[in-house]
């Protein structure tokens, strides 16, 4: 009989987000990918659907992945879009750097919030 493991508790990635934005959905963890072997079983927590925010009153949705799910070689890619149209973001950023990324969210959260987009 296959033993099931249990994933290790991992917090969330904590974020600063400005006033007017909702979280959707959530599972953003605050693990470095590269502090992670290529084995290493979380790499399950990264997947294509990490967060997703909107902001109402522009009609804007941000949403954070990880591409390829769970790929030890893959990267985040955060993406900007009004009225839903994925088809023609406003804004697209990838990295593979855990920093860069929450540094890229929260400064684009900002830029937002403050009508400089």
């Amino acid at each position: 009989m296959r033993k099931i493991k249990k994933m290790p508790e991992i917090s969330l990635q904590p974020l600063r987000i400005p006033k007017g934005w909702t979280i959707n959905q959530n599972s953003f963890r605050e693990i470095d990918p590269k502090n992670l072997a290529p084995d290493d079983e979380k790499w399950l927590f990264f997947s294509q659907d990490l967060m997703q925010l909107t902001y109402s009153r522009k009609n804007y949705l941000l949403d954070l992945g990880w591409y390829p799910d769970a790929d030890a070689n893959g990267f985040y890619q955060l993406v900007m879009m009004q009225n839903e149209d994925w088809d023609q973001p406003i804004y697209e950023f990838q990295t593979n750097s855990h920093i860069e990324i929450v540094k890229n969210i929260e400064f684009i959260l900002n830029k937002v919030t403050n009508n400089e987009m």
